[in-house]
């Protein structure tokens, strides 16, 4: 469960996520914008580091960048899309992000746009 809260610690929103099994190549929605956010978080349930490469691609399927990172045996990232992938502004009209891992992960994936949050779909 995710919650956000005010100043004042009252819950303003909050989301729950569906349980993923590890997979070593998926796909997650994103989409950005003045106010709309792409957070993803991936998990590494091995012992071993996973190479992790991550590639951005518009909502006609076109590349718009990638990036290579390591996730630590029994660590996780959780960071949002414009952090993963600096200086590329993330379609507004939504694209995905296709993950390809050398070991399994867990991926999970939230969207926030102003002060509401919804969860995302990961595709095997």
């Amino acid at each position: 469960m995710f919650e956000l809260f005010d100043d004042s610690g009252k819950v303003v929103s909050e989301v729950g996520a569906s349980a993923t099994v590890p997979l070593r190549s998926m796909s997650v929605f994103a989409e950005g914008g003045p106010s709309t956010y792409t957070g993803i978080a991936l998990v590494n349930p091995n012992i071993i580091s996973a190479n992790v490469d991550l590639i951005l691609r518009d909502s006609n399927a076109k590349e718009l960048t990638r990036q290579t990172l390591t996730v630590p045996g029994m660590g996780h990232i959780a960071k949002y899309a414009h952090e993963l992938f600096p200086g590329v502004s993330l379609p507004e009209s939504g694209g995905k992000i296709e993950i390809f891992s050398t070991q399994p992960l867990v991926g999970l994936t939230l969207r926030q746009r102003q002060g509401a949050f919804a969860s995302l779909p990961v595709i095997p």
